[in-house]
């Protein structure tokens, strides 16, 4: 009942916001910057889609209110794809939303992981590698840089909690055990580029791949890596 109560709130009455130091008040539709907004959104448009389940349609996800269409590479340049112009039909015709391209690649990053086309056309998804380095003269490196050498006094500390950290991730973005075997090895390489020395990495690596019964797996990756080196 709290719930309700509190939701009925933030769609009737939470609807004023300020933009471009200007007070706005929402009229229709979600209103922008409220503290249940995204989810509401969300819910919205789970119940609207399901018109689409009679719809086939090429691979598409949605993160909140934004939209992930996976399709081919269209034979002309210039062109839109097939599979994206009629996902923008079907869902303009169906829930009444348009889609705007904002990003048109064939990786894409996505928080922590990159999604891309298989050769079958198929969605794959992995791990976003981690850079151990920055450009010299760069600013704040990103949340993904990590300018340590191995003679920092911070290295070795730094990795207590990185690897673990990036073996689980490196589980969570792998359908398939091949790409589990290739962001294991994304998670290596760069540790094995900075020469950090295997004992302040390797046994927390297959640590957490003992947890999940993947050794011998992690193992691989790591005899490939030192081949390819």
């Amino acid at each position: 009942a709290d719930i309700q109560q509190y939701l009925f709130f933030e769609t009737r009455f939470d609807d004023v916001f300020v933009h471009m130091s200007s007070i706005f008040r929402h009229r229709l539709g979600v209103a922008i910057g409220g503290a249940c907004s995204t989810q509401e959104v969300s819910l919205v448009l789970m119940r609207k889609e399901r018109a689409l389940q009679s719809c086939l349609l090429p691979p598409v996800l949605r993160y909140r209110d934004n939209y992930l269409v996976l399709c081919q590479e269209p034979q002309g340049s210039g062109s839109l794809p097939a599979d994206f112009l009629r996902v923008r039909e079907v869902l303009a015709s169906h829930l009444n939303v348009g889609i705007k391209i904002e990003n048109c690649q064939r990786v894409l990053p996505f928080l922590e992981c990159e999604l891309q086309l298989s050769a079958t056309g198929q969605p794959e998804l992995g791990l976003k590698a981690p850079v151990f380095h920055a450009a010299p003269g760069a600013g704040n490196p990103s949340s993904l840089q990590r300018p340590l050498d191995v003679f920092s006094p911070n290295a070795r500390s730094a990795l207590q909690s990185f690897v673990p950290n990036m073996m689980g991730k490196a589980a969570w973005y792998a359908l398939l055990a091949a790409q589990y075997l290739l962001n294991v090895t994304k998670v290596a390489e760069p540790l094995h580029k900075k020469q950090y020395p295997g004992s302040w990495w390797r046994p927390r690596m297959l640590a957490q791949a003992d947890r999940i019964g993947k050794r011998d797996d992690v193992l691989l990756a790591l005899k490939s890596l030192r081949h390819g080196a």
